[in-house]
């Protein structure tokens, strides 16, 4: 199970360049970070109720480049989220990009998953964080430029997901949102009719 979710997310990004794979949806970010608490706030307000279904799919380390800016409170979330196996201090450069570790989530894990994408947002990290959908074929990941990116291959239930959060996003207005692509008109198959579940406060 865990080979399959590895390798069905690795169908969907190109881990060298996120924004070249077939399947990117789109991104947004924000011109400071004054707005990095905010971009959080979207992303879980969203999907936080989808994390019994999400899995953490992540290769992470410190930034050699911002670690002596780092405060205590900052040294102590690595701490924590290195207690747990989802940060790995000092990894090199070819075991991030070759070994990845899975971790299934549940809603329980909010306060991790937010401390996670608070270090990547700020910059504080080195590696890949991506939380995955494996149902619907859904994947986002925190970037530093404050903000989120999403893929989803066409089609599918999480690029109606994906979709939906991004212009939830820009509703907001107060980040610049890239969508890539437009959306498919109809789902295939199975995905014809959208799964009725609550996806965040749309």
């Amino acid at each position: 199970m865990i080979n399959d979710n590895l390798n069905s997310l690795l169908s969907i990004v190109e881990p060298q360049a996120y924004a070249q794979s077939p399947a990117f949806l789109g991104y947004f970010e924000a011109s400071s970070r004054q707005w990095q608490n905010e971009a959080l706030e979207l992303f879980f307000g969203f999907f936080q109720t989808q994390l019994n279904r999400c899995t953490l799919v992540c290769s992470v380390t410190q930034s050699v480049v911002t670690e002596p800016f780092f405060t205590d409170d900052i040294r102590q979330l690595f701490t924590l989220l290195t207690a747990v196996g989802w940060v790995e201090l000092d990894k090199e450069d070819e075991e991030i990009q070759q070994n990845f570790h899975l971790h299934p989530l549940t809603i329980k894990d909010t306060h991790l998953l937010r401390s996670l994408c608070k270090l990547v947002i700020e910059g504080y990290t080195y590696g890949h964080v991506f939380c995955f959908w494996h149902q619907d074929q859904l994947v986002v990941y925190p970037h530093d430029e404050v903000g989120f990116g999403v893929l989803a291959p066409p089609r599918t239930t999480g690029e109606l997901m994906g979709m939906e959060f991004l212009n939830q996003v820009k509703a907001n207005g107060r980040f610049e949102v890239d969508i890539r692509r437009r959306i498919s008109a109809v789902p295939v198959g199975e995905l014809v009719s959208r799964p009725q579940m609550v996806f965040g406060n749309a």
